[in-house]
């Protein structure tokens, strides 16, 4: 498996244009038809978690007849979970979801 496709894996099930992961790999000094392995884990994250967070300015798209919409939410909580789960503790602190507490005392 290529880092491209490791990419493209990472971010799935989210689409992106070629061009932008392209670009994130050229931006991160990422070799895209390099083979990927343990060494460019964190490489691949990094790059992952980029291309994610454009998404984050997206609620919906359009193209060609087709339409998409993003649960801003949800990306975040992916981009949490690969910042975890590659030890990217400044980025998973970021997006670490947050309790909120209702109150509800007028309800009684």
């Amino acid at each position: 498996m290529t880092i491209f496709e490791a990419i493209i894996g990472s971010i799935f099930p989210y689409a992106v244009d070629e061009a932008l992961i392209l670009k994130t790999c050229i931006d991160s000094d990422i070799e895209k038809d390099d083979e990927y392995d343990s060494a460019s884990k964190e490489s691949v994250a990094r790059a992952t978690i980029y291309i994610l967070q454009n998404l984050l300015t997206l609620s919906s798209e359009s193209k060609d007849g087709n339409s998409l919409s993003y649960d801003t939410e949800k990306i975040k909580e992916r981009i949490y979970n690969i910042a975890s789960f590659n030890n990217l503790t400044e980025i998973a602190s970021e997006f670490k979801p947050h309790s909120r507490i209702t109150d509800k005392s007028d309800m009684w």
